[in-house]
């Protein structure tokens, strides 16, 4: 069958015209983001753009002057209607741009318009449900399992023992300040006694775990994550995970001389990004888990995350930096679709001095928020919140 064949009689809202020449716009919507010292960009897929179809169209004969005013009826009529495409069949489209009619003695018994479609969808509205977190979840996995591999393709201790010795006491610091961490948690005993048990399964191991660095990696990512286990609240564990963003960052630069010196300076950056990396996508799953007390604390810790995993995108190879990529993209997204009914922090200035009960009851018509005024602002006594002083409190959400 020739493709002439094929062809539709052209249509818009059911009037009829012949189409010369047709045109479209397809393709996807990409966000590109560039980094700064980063060869590579990151190119965000917001999906499919709308597609757009252009036709240079006429109608003609005796009588095309009727056939124009139907079709100049049809474009001009509002909401969507049925095209019939010549060469794509039905679509439902609404009318983007119409240029016309051109008409000239020369071409006496025709009208052309030169018309731009867009297809039209359902008018579906955002709705305010609340993201689960799901692909903040699925991208930390996916950055965990790219951060341990980088670090296992890059750790060494095979040459001279002062290399192995060296790596070791690398993992004797790490499980220092783990210990300092687990120590300055309010914490749960069931917990605490597993994540001692790991912490010194590792400090006992350790010297044979640096043989194998996939194995090692493993357990120092696992015991990591272990620490947002250990306080009672998620949004704690993210606290908890600050100290580990710049792990090494005091230890002394090893000059890469020799071949050995360069594998130990390897062995100390590896070390240091596997260790920094799992406390900041630990962090970001844990903020998916946290019941934030204010749009401004969401907005703080979003801000704090999104730096941090720019940091280590900086220095990642390309696996790791394209899913520490993703895992920012995701934990943006949901912080922006679970921010939008919290309440907001504001300053607030009593007339007079009153009880933190009076007070939480002006405000919130709950006398049961008075703890919360005097929590956030250190108050020492329940019965006076000073009069003509700014305090903070939250809007009622």
């Amino acid at each position: 069958m020739a493709w002439l064949d094929n062809l539709l009689p052209g249509s818009f809202r059911g009037v009829p015209f012949v189409v010369e020449s047709s045109d479209g716009d397809i393709g996807r919507r990409v966000a590109l983001h560039e980094y700064p010292l980063r060869d590579k960009p990151y190119a965000e897929d917001l999906g499919r753009k709308a597609r757009k179809f252009s036709l240079d169209l006429f109608v003609h004969g005796a009588d095309y002057m009727a056939g124009r005013d139907r079709l100049i009826a049809a474009f001009e009529q509002s909401g969507s209607g049925k095209l019939v495409h010549p060469y794509l069949g039905e679509l439902t489209v609404t009318v983007l741009e119409a240029r016309g009619p051109r008409e000239s003695t020369r071409e006496g018994g025709m009208a052309r318009f030169s018309l731009t479609f867009i297809e039209s969808g359902e008018a579906v509205f955002p709705s305010a449900a609340r993201d689960s977190g799901e692909k903040v979840e699925s991208g930390a996995t996916t950055a965990a399992a790219a951060v341990k591999d980088e670090f296992a393709e890059t750790f060494d201790v095979s040459g001279q023992s002062w290399i192995a010795e060296h790596a070791v006491s690398l993992v004797n610091k790490l499980t220092d300040q783990l210990e300092t961490i687990k120590n300055s948690i309010p914490n749960l005993p069931a917990t605490v006694f597993s994540f001692a048990a790991d912490l010194s399964a590792l400090a006992i191991q350790a010297e044979t775990l640096i043989r194998t660095p996939a194995d090692l990696a493993v357990s120092i990512y696992d015991l990591v994550a272990g620490i947002a286990l250990l306080p009672d609240r998620p949004r704690r564990a993210l606290d908890a995970y600050r100290p580990l963003y710049n792990f090494l960052a005091d230890e002394p630069e090893i000059s890469g001389t020799t071949v050995s010196r360069s594998q130990q300076a390897a062995n100390q950056t590896a070390m240091a990004a596997l260790v920094s990396r799992a406390a900041v996508i630990e962090a970001a799953r844990a903020a998916s888990a946290s019941e934030f007390v204010s749009l401004d604390q969401a907005i703080s810790y979003r801000d704090e995350l999104a730096d941090q995993l720019d940091l280590q995108m900086d220095t990642a190879d390309d696996a790791a930096y394209g899913a520490l990529a993703d895992l920012r993209a995701s934990l943006v997204r949901y912080v922006a679709a679970n921010a939008g009914n919290m309440a907001r922090l504001i300053s607030f200035t009593p007339a007079v001095t009153l009880p933190a009960l009076v007070l939480a009851h002006q405000l919130y018509q709950d006398a049961g928020r008075a703890e919360e005024i005097i929590s956030r602002n250190n108050f020492r006594h329940s019965g006076f919140v000073p009069g003509g002083v700014a305090i903070e409190v939250l809007t009622n959400a």
